[in-house]
């Protein structure tokens, strides 16, 4: 009988291939998992782009700003982990950059939403039609480039037509400041970006039916690029590492998005008067501002980085 293995290290062992015949139980599994994966499995599957059981798995989200500047080479920016809050309070940015978001309202904390896998998540519901937010008058980009992303679902719809998912906006009458990712009734993932200027405001469909209520949560990345002679908006729509849409808007004549009474967070914001209703879900998201934001590929990279697609 011929055994190709060795030892590769204390409590260790590496094989080209391994037949069990039994039970293999262990703390963790890690990827690539490809293959027959039927059967049960134990324990926790620790990697990027994985299969089991024929259903993607959701990469995890990054544990420590090293594992996050790694994954997007963002060295300049503000991120969180909502699945970590269990209640009311204030939510710190775990980034470089100081940004802490407030809680408004009465949110679920903990609320689960099923990932692809049909596993639950757990992060926070803004189950109110209005009130419900995490947010802050912080991470203006003004003139400048920005990239912000995050996981998101919804998962419920109590009022309107349209759920509010995370940006920095106001919403005055007819005018519009400020961007913010959406999610219509029918599932289409929208961005919305203005400057006061109905002229100038866009409202662009990102991916029609890929978020509907109480379905598997998606992960966005959204850009506004300014490195160019116009600024271009650029979302990417993904799930369970796979990508499923990408679009690029250039957003001619677009000025500064600041103004007065912004915020930036997740669910429906301002709070006091939000442009888009609530029933959003977020586990964790994240913002950079500036020239580290900028760049034609700079999106699809964070997005790659971060493993939410290939």
């Amino acid at each position: 009988m011929n055994h190709s293995f060795n030892h590769a290290g204390a409590g260790a062992l590496r094989a080209d291939s391994i037949d069990v015949t039994g039970t293999v139980t262990a703390g963790a599994l890690v990827g690539p998992l490809t293959g027959d994966t039927t059967g049960t499995h134990y324990g926790d599957v620790v990697a990027d782009n994985v299969t089991l059981d024929g259903v993607r798995l959701l990469p995890p989200l990054p544990n420590t700003n090293a594992e996050f500047e790694a994954a997007t080479g963002l060295t300049s920016a503000a991120w969180w982990r909502l699945d970590r809050m269990i209640a009311t309070g204030n939510l710190a940015s775990l980034g470089d950059v100081t940004a802490t978001l407030a809680t408004l309202g009465s949110p679920t904390f903990g609320a689960e939403l099923v990932a692809p896998d049909g596993k639950s998540l757990r992060g926070i519901h803004f189950d109110s039609a209005t009130g419900d937010s995490l947010s802050a008058d912080v991470l203006d980009p003004a003139a400048s480039s920005f990239i912000a992303g995050g996981r998101v679902g919804f998962a419920s719809d109590p009022s309107g037509t349209g759920h509010a998912l995370l940006g920095r906006a106001k919403y005055t009458g007819s005018t519009v400041w400020g961007w913010q990712v959406y999610v219509t009734d029918a599932g289409d993932v929208k961005l919305w970006v203005g400057d006061g200027n109905i002229a100038h405001t866009q409202d662009v469909t990102c991916a029609a039916g890929a978020l509907t209520v109480g379905g598997p949560p998606v992960d966005v990345v959204v850009q506004l690029d300014r490195s160019g002679a116009e600024p271009v908006a650029r979302v990417r729509v993904s799930r369970g590492g796979v990508l499923i849409a990408a679009t690029s808007t250039t957003c001619t004549g677009l000025g500064t998005l600041s103004t007065t009474g912004q915020e930036f967070g997740f669910g429906p914001i301002p709070a006091a008067t939000p442009m888009y209703n609530g029933g959003a879900w977020a586990q964790g998201g994240f913002c950079a501002i500036g020239a580290d934001a900028a760049g034609a590929t700079k999106a699809q990279t964070v997005s790659q980085g971060l493993g939410w697609e290939a």
